[in-house]
């Protein structure tokens, strides 16, 4: 750091000192346009320093605010995909819960069918026995299809809820 500001210093006095040795010079208006014109140059070298030093501090603070941005970046995708198993974590959930509800009120249509064929056993029997009834109710398409919708919004979920394990 201190060579660098030492740098234009030394640019600067050598400006100096040409001035100072060709002031002791005698006089001649080709040697001072050229002695002029040796000064500027030095000036403009001198000033290409600076440009240089400010070009480099700004590409640092550019890299680092680049990198920065690409932090936040990797830190908002995780926010995204943690929001999107959690999302897809609760429809599984709603889902296996509709699935539920329906199967249980399938269950519940079933058990009322057969408390009323039960009942009514004394009064006619319509040659279904209570074994016959039970395999109908396990039967309905209905109720397998409500058990096999639960089943499979509870695997969803639990596969949504593994994938943001690390590791896995």
């Amino acid at each position: 750091m201190s060579e660098a500001a030492s740098q234009p210093d030394r640019a600067e006095n050598a400006s100096e000192r040409l001035g100072k040795i060709i002031a002791t010079m005698p006089a001649s208006n080709e040697l001072a346009v050229l002695a002029e014109i040796l000064i500027e140059q030095m000036k403009v070298a001198d000033a290409q320093h600076h440009v240089v030093a400010l070009m480099g501090s700004t590409d640092q603070k550019l890299t680092a605010t680049v990198q920065a941005l690409r932090e936040e970046n990797v830190q908002l995708t995780k926010l995204l995909m943690q929001a999107r198993q959690s999302f897809i974590g609760e429809i599984a959930v709603k889902a296996a819960d509709q699935a539920r509800r329906a199967a249980a009120a399938e269950v519940a249509n079933e058990l009322a069918q057969l408390r009323i064929a039960l009942e009514s056993r004394d009064c006619a029997l319509d040659g279904r026995s209570a074994a016959a009834t039970a395999r109908s109710m396990l039967g309905s398409p209905t109720a397998w299809t409500g058990i096999a919708f639960c089943v499979g919004a509870v695997l969803v979920w639990v596969v949504g809820h593994l994938s943001q394990l690390p590791g896995i």
